[in-house]
């Protein structure tokens, strides 16, 4: 429900970058859970001309975790669709949709 009436929100991120460190699985079994790091550079230049890469963690679940952990390596293209949740006070990316493009 939104905060603001008449008003509704979408929750939805996407990030296009490398895979940083594999999946690491920390929950096997039927409802597997795997959190894995994604480098991203920002799309534009600082003052200096260096551009800035970001590091994010994203939580993926059941096939998604299995499928990414069982195709994907160190240094591949990725690309997430997901969406933000709070855990402790950090935000969190959760994976719904992940993909290797093509030609990147």
């Amino acid at each position: 429900m939104s905060a603001v009436p008449g008003l509704s929100t979408m929750n939805s991120c996407f990030l296009v970058g490398h895979i940083e460190q594999m999946p690491v699985s920390d929950r096997p079994g039927p409802f597997q859970r795997a959190t894995m790091k994604i480098r991203c550079t920002r799309p534009y230049a600082e003052a200096d001309g260096s551009f800035v890469e970001d590091l994010f963690s994203v939580s993926l679940w059941r096939g998604i975790a299995d499928d990414t952990c069982s195709t994907c390596k160190a240094g591949d293209p990725v690309a997430v669709k997901g969406r933000l949740i709070m855990q402790d006070g950090q935000p969190i990316i959760v994976a719904e949709h992940v993909s290797l493009p093509a030609g990147f």
